[in-house]
């Protein structure tokens, strides 16, 4: 018995610690506050701040009142809820979370007053353009909150910091995001910490910086699990982020490991976005093992999760995807047809971000084809692409290099193709520069240039020694 009641004495310890718990105390006193009082004043209902939330995060997500209602509730229950004449239950404020794609913390933040409060309906709109994937309007609503106080600094730079991994801005990410998470620990706000670790891991992997990556992955897994969050979307999010990692540095044990965890998370998580979100993470992890009958199978299952949610710039990516196994499986027609339905979204959605990479993954496919002239040709409209990504245009230079070199071009031209890939590839990790570097090799051996190949392998190696820490 005695052990016992110890046990339960750490299990109340670590519930108590959880900032679900804030969350729940919120919710509940929403709730009495709805409840009749004999010979009092007529009950309130949800505190008009949350209330807020729901009205500004459902309109920057481009829903109506019924859309957002789903087929749980109504319309009119919605209506009064944002305007705070109906009380708000654990359960209502998950699901309504859910499906505005934020977290129940985010929902249900401590009440505030004054300039605080302010800065709290200035921080949720600010976040709710985030989400609607407005990045340059919640910059801009946000800009007066680089005075703010202590309380709401570490969201804003957070916010920015993830505004700025969306903008291939990554180095400047981690320096948002490492201050972010700084405040949050000196704060005692262990799940906005938690979550901060996964946007940090998320940063670092742009970078292509997969030791430190991984190490925040972890550290979010770590968090998880030690119920500082408790968010089954978000522990799908960082099981399906180590998979892929693990892929790419080639622990093929711990990614297999966390592929089958996420399998079962997938089972318990309600939310379609994070399930597609889930697949076509897979995808690309066992594209990069070189299993492309799995990344086939598992980008058709994400496929069909962004078509039944409606997500255009989500399809178009994944038909992106598609289009690129099939030009690994040498199925060329299929490929064709798959990324001329990317490249179709690209245009009617005005995604000049999407379109960069469909005429990347053209090129890809005109080289195999060995079309040559017209995978320049393709390369370079992705290059100059006024919206295109930095990091897409720096994989185009490596595709327009190895076309130029495939069409036997002269030496000098070939080494200045490659030296620009190599130049552009370098703010994206030694990785890809390590490639870039075997791709001359092997150009070079091609021609005959076996001193200037010996050059190029020993700078592949050594890329690949810094890469690999």
């Amino acid at each position: 018995m005695a052990a016992a009641s110890k046990k339960l004495d750490r299990v109340r310890i670590v519930l108590a610690r959880s900032p679900f718990c804030h969350a729940l105390s919120v919710v509940k006193s929403a709730a009495v506050a709805t409840r009749p009082r004999s010979g009092g004043p007529k009950p309130h209902g949800t505190d008009p701040l949350i209330a807020e939330r729901v009205r500004t995060f459902r309109e920057a997500k481009g829903l109506t009142q019924a859309q957002l209602a789903g087929e749980r509730y109504t319309k009119g229950f919605i209506s009064l809820l944002e305007t705070g004449r109906v009380g708000l239950s654990v359960g209502t404020a998950q699901y309504l979370a859910s499906r505005l794609g934020i977290s129940l913390a985010e929902l249900l933040a401590a009440p505030v007053a004054g300039t605080e409060r302010e800065q709290e309906l200035r921080l949720v709109r600010a976040e709710a353009a985030f989400a609607a994937g407005q990045l340059d309007q919640a910059l801009q609503i946000g800009k007066p909150l680089d005075r703010a106080g202590e309380s709401h600094r570490a969201r804003w730079l957070r916010l920015r910091g993830r505004i700025a991994v969306q903008t291939d801005h990554a180095t400047e990410a981690v320096r948002l995001l490492d201050a972010a998470l700084r405040l949050f620990r000196s704060q005692g706000t262990r799940e906005l910490a938690a979550r901060t670790l996964l946007d940090l891991a998320m940063a670092y992997g742009r970078v292509e910086a997969h030791g430190e990556a991984v190490h925040y992955a972890l550290q979010c897994e770590n968090a998880i699990y030690a119920g500082d969050v408790v968010d089954r979307t978000l522990e799908l999010r960082v099981l399906s982020l180590l998979a892929s990692l693990f892929v790419t540095i080639g622990d093929l044990t711990s990614a297999d490991l966390r592929i089958e965890r996420a399998k079962q998370v997938a089972q318990d998580v309600a939310d379609p976005r994070a399930v597609g979100n889930l697949y076509a993470s897979l995808a690309i992890a066992r594209e990069r093992e070189g299993d492309l009958e799995a990344a086939l199978n598992f980008a058709r299952k994400s496929l069909a999760a962004y078509e039944q949610l409606g997500i255009p710039a989500n399809v178009g990516s994944l038909w992106n995807t598609v289009g690129w196994i099939y030009v690994q499986r040498k199925q060329y027609g299929r490929a064709e047809d798959a990324l001329k339905k990317a490249a179709a979204i690209a245009l009617e959605t005005k995604d000049a971000r999407l379109g960069g990479y469909v005429l990347q993954s053209q090129a890809e496919l005109a080289l195999a084809r060995g079309d040559l002239g017209e995978a320049v040709r393709l390369a370079e409209e992705s290059i100059n692409t006024a919206d295109s990504s930095k990091r897409g245009r720096a994989t185009s230079l490596l595709v327009r290099a190895r076309a130029i070199a495939a069409a036997r071009r002269p030496i000098p031209e070939i080494d200045r193709a490659f030296r620009e890939a190599v130049n552009g590839l370098k703010p994206f990790g030694q990785h890809l520069v390590a490639h870039a570097y075997e791709a001359h090799f092997e150009a070079l051996v091609q021609r005959g240039r076996h001193a200037e190949a010996s050059q190029a392998a020993a700078n592949a190696f050594a890329a690949l020694r810094s890469a690999l820490g």
